[in-house]
């Protein structure tokens, strides 16, 4: 057998640690102990430093109070630290608690006493409004019936239930109130083994909400392009034939979540599926004007700019919406149609689709958003150039000319893939008969990422137009909107890989 300092090796692995003394008088707590001992372990031991008697905690090997070097055999018991080396394990007060074990971590209180000096201080006590950690989870004076420790809205509920009387009021309550980022109206995340949005689920994927939008009004609308929840208003501008709800738009676009998308039209917002005689070229022109919602003046070269300027055959729908608690921004995807391409490419000619945003999270002075925020709101979708989305932004490349990427025939169906020599044509302006050019084009499926404050109340306003006359339709599919849990600093509009 092997010997360290003379003993045989298994006499000084008892001697190691919390191990009991095995001499001791039996216990359950320090009070069953003489005063000059406490209980560790079951046996009552002296509180000394040494390493090889009473409750000693190191190998001990030495004199006096050896352990190793000078007090080396640790604290108290003889444990954590030194040459020592046990671990310090005491129940000083006698609460039934053991100083050792695992400690408070992101507001969950480990097995450890974090005052083995207070009885009513440990993990699983009751905590209480003193300013102390009562129940050992780090925080203090969390976990109070009625209180929002997390300030999410959302208060702790001593009754463990979804909702509870507080001062005379309903609430509902937090499953969670030490992370800010958990609670009742928080979105899901799929990764991150938390329950967030306390519903008792972890992780659950979000549910699709748009097989219950059977309309075309601007709630629908929400939930079409994916926003299930978290509409607390909603608003329809324009003529109900330009907006539609749908899963497909002409042969070659569908919708990207769900069973269905939206889309706005200053025309109406049908594709040859729906009625084949279609064109929108010269369009639908319903005639009404009202003040421009956002006007930003053509690029230099194109066209001159407008001193009082008017949005015609305006196409809208305003949503009202409480951001989760959790969410930094959020994101959607569309696609631009216009028959404006390309004979009117650089003029003032000019429709628009527009989403305004008044979020607190957007920043006028950041030099990203230069020109696009006016009176407290922003728009979020515009290129990299910082123009609009129109026939004149770097977008716009499923067409038939210079800078196409893809070929106007892709938008079949759509009606913005025919030329001036099909049937149900009707081409204005200096558009020849004679190139066989399709009377319009697209952007191709897009996608804005733009900022919010978790908990804020904002307004998203998705918005398509006529600008300069009444003629020529313009279109935009909406679909796909998701909230972003992690940062976001300005908005963005990106070609995203894989939906071209």
């Amino acid at each position: 057998m092997k010997l360290i300092n003379g003993a045989p090796l298994l006499l000084a692995a008892l001697a190691f640690g919390c191990g009991s003394s095995g001499g001791g008088k039996p216990c359950n707590s320090s009070a069953d102990c003489p005063i000059d001992q406490i209980c560790n372990l079951g046996d009552c031991g002296t509180n000394s430093s040494g390493g090889g008697t009473g409750n000693g905690g190191g190998i001990g090997g030495g004199t006096g109070n050896g352990g190793g070097t000078g007090n080396g055999g640790g604290i108290g018991n003889g444990g954590g630290s030194g040459t020592g080396g046990g671990t310090n394990c005491t129940d000083n007060d006698g609460d039934g608690v053991l100083s050792c074990g695992t400690m408070a971590m992101n507001g969950v209180a480990g097995t450890a006493d974090c005052d083995d000096n207070t009885a009513s201080v440990h993990p699983g006590a009751i905590e209480q409004a003193n300013g102390v950690d009562d129940d050992c989870d780090g925080l203090i004076d969390d976990h109070l019936d009625c209180k929002d420790f997390d300030m999410d809205g959302f208060p702790y509920c001593a009754s463990g239930g979804a909702t509870e009387m507080c001062n005379g009021m309903q609430v509902t309550c937090d499953c969670n109130d030490n992370i800010a980022q958990v609670g009742p109206n928080a979105v899901e995340d799929p990764t991150n083994t938390i329950d967030d949005n306390c519903n008792g689920q972890t992780d659950e994927m979000p549910a699709s909400c748009d097989s219950t939008a059977t309309g075309n009004t601007a709630a629908d609308f929400a939930k079409a392009i994916g926003l299930c929840n978290f509409v607390t208003g909603s608003t329809a501008i324009g003529n109900a034939a330009a907006r539609s709800i749908r899963a497909n738009f002409g042969d070659n676009f569908h919708k990207l979540e769900g069973d269905k998308m939206a889309m706005l039209s200053s025309g109406d917002a049908v594709d040859q599926n729906d009625n084949a005689s279609y064109q929108p070229q010269p369009g639908t022109q319903f005639m009404t004007s009202e003040p421009h919602p956002f006007y930003t003046p053509p690029p230099a070269g194109c066209g001159s700019a407008q001193n009082n300027p008017v949005a015609n055959d305006v196409s809208e729908v305003d949503l009202t919406i409480h951001v989760p608690q959790n969410a930094q921004g959020f994101t959607f995807n569309f696609v631009f149609f216009s028959s404006e391409y390309p004979e009117w490419v650089c003029t003032d000619y000019n429709d628009r689709f527009i989403v305004l945003s008044n979020s607190a999270a957007l920043d006028p002075t950041n030099p990203s958003l230069a020109g696009q925020c006016k009176g407290g709101v922003c728009n979020i979708s515009f290129d990299s150039n910082g123009h609009p989305v129109t026939v004149n932004n770097g977008f716009f490349t499923e067409c038939d000319g210079t800078g196409c990427t893809k070929p106007a025939s892709y938008l079949s169906k759509t009606g913005y893939s025919d030329t001036c020599s099909s049937p149900q044509q009707q081409c204005v302006g200096d558009h020849s008969d004679s190139t066989g050019q399709a009377v319009g084009g697209s952007t191709g499926w897009l996608g804005t990422t733009a900022p919010v404050k978790p908990n804020e109340t904002l307004t998203l306003k998705f918005i398509v137009l006529d600008e300069g006359d009444f003629q020529l339709d313009s279109s935009a599919l909406i679909d796909n909107f998701k909230w972003v849990l992690t940062p976001v600093t300005v908005p963005m509009t990106v070609v995203p890989p894989g939906l071209n």
